[in-house]
């Protein structure tokens, strides 16, 4: 015949020794007895007749931490039907309600905020990562702005020697429009003198046919120009009572007055 099976005591549920039930340890006995705190409530039955009575419920009033105070107020907690007893079900009842399902609450908060912390510590590695990464861009950019110095010195320099080519192209122009303004005003005088020149040009060209005669009338020889030839002058004299000298004058005086000039039809 098998010994009997061994009675667990109330004190065996006080895993530290400290003579005292906390919460962490009611959590224990729920979790680990199947979920229920039946193998709690058999330790707290003393007698085993399936129920609680005062004493009892007193005895582990005070292993949880209770005072002999609260002991009555809470008996009547348990004691739903008001018989004087407190049963399994009124026992299990009341402990789930206060020290599971709002530990439960409270096992989802830290269950919350362990994710959290796992997802801050994730994105602190992802930002480790970034700012690693931006550190070897900025040396990279660095590298690339050392680089780009002798460029931009360059385009400096292009950039000045455009500009000294536009002044000087700006110069240039307002040089070309005082030339251009130059040459309209001559040209506004060639317009006004060109009349003046085309009567020069006439006169000019009736003293060269007038010089003409007298130098073909020079090369005569001296017995048909009947006059005498003086040496100290080293020209020919004419008298006025030549026919010759008369014909002469009668025609540069009619085209004297056809160009319109009276200089030429006065007197010697």
């Amino acid at each position: 015949m098998p010994p009997p099976k061994r009675k667990i005591t109330i004190e065996q549920f006080d895993e530290d020794g400290n003579g005292s039930i906390d919460n962490e340890e009611l959590r224990d006995a729920y979790y680990k007895h199947g979920k229920n705190f039946k193998a709690l409530f058999d330790a707290v039955d003393e007698d085993g007749n399936s129920s609680l009575d005062r004493e009892e419920m007193g005895r582990f009033f005070i292993m949880i931490g209770k005072s002999h105070s609260d002991a009555k107020n809470l008996f009547r907690d348990f004691d739903v039907n008001g018989d004087g007893k407190i049963s399994y079900s009124e026992f299990n009842t009341w402990l789930n309600k206060e020290y599971i399902s709002k530990t439960f609450n409270v096992k989802q908060c830290e269950q919350a905020i362990s994710n959290t912390q796992r997802e801050f510590v994730h994105k602190g590695e992802k930002h480790e990562a970034v700012l690693a990464i931006t550190e070897e861009l900025k040396v990279e950019l660095a590298k690339v702005e050392a680089e780009m110095v002798p460029y931009r010195q360059e385009r400096n320099e292009v950039v000045a020697a455009l500009s000294k080519k536009r002044r000087e192209a700006a110069q240039l122009r307002k040089q070309m429009e005082m030339i251009n303004m130059e040459l309209h005003k001559q040209h506004e005088l060639m317009k006004i003198a060109m009349p003046a020149r085309r009567a020069v040009s006439r006169i000019t060209l009736m003293e060269l046919g007038h010089q003409k005669h007298h130098t073909s009338y020079a090369q005569l020889p001296q017995a048909r120009r009947g006059g005498a030839y003086s040496s100290s002058v080293g020209r020919m004299n004419i008298s006025r009572s030549s026919p010759l000298m008369n014909a002469g004058m009668m025609n540069m005086s009619q085209k004297a007055s056809r160009g319109g000039l009276s200089k030429f039809s006065g007197k010697r």
